[in-house]
């Protein structure tokens, strides 16, 4: 049973974490490391949290208690994040790949003085 608001927002928010770490991938290929996040997925995920908050507010009791200004603009934040989320996964086909070299032999001859 969910106590408080606050612990409600917390775990809600190490689902999300949860969630987009699953949509996260490293490899690694020599000196080349390769990030990749399946956008789709963390679309999915967050619209899955739009979707509770969204079911949450329906209950007329706590849109009540909440009051129609903050729920106004609960609801407006929801569409929002879900029209940039949607224009991401769009943007990126699903997949947002980000390729660095990971040679840091130049950084020898760097001494950390205490």
């Amino acid at each position: 049973m969910i106590q408080s608001r606050r612990t409600f927002l917390c775990s809600a928010s190490l689902v999300a974490a949860a969630g987009t770490l699953t949509a996260c991938t490293v490899t690694t290929s020599g000196k080349t490391t390769t990030l990749t996040l399946n956008t789709t997925k963390v679309k999915a995920y967050a619209q899955a949290g739009i979707n509770a908050v969204t079911t949450i507010l329906s209950i007329t009791a706590v849109s009540t208690a909440m009051g129609a200004p903050a729920v106004a603009v609960i609801e407006a934040a929801g569409g929002a994040l879900s029209t940039a989320l949607s224009a991401l996964a769009s943007e990126t086909n699903g997949n947002l790949t980000v390729s660095y070299d990971a040679d840091f032999s130049h950084l020898r001859q760097f001494r950390v003085i205490l």
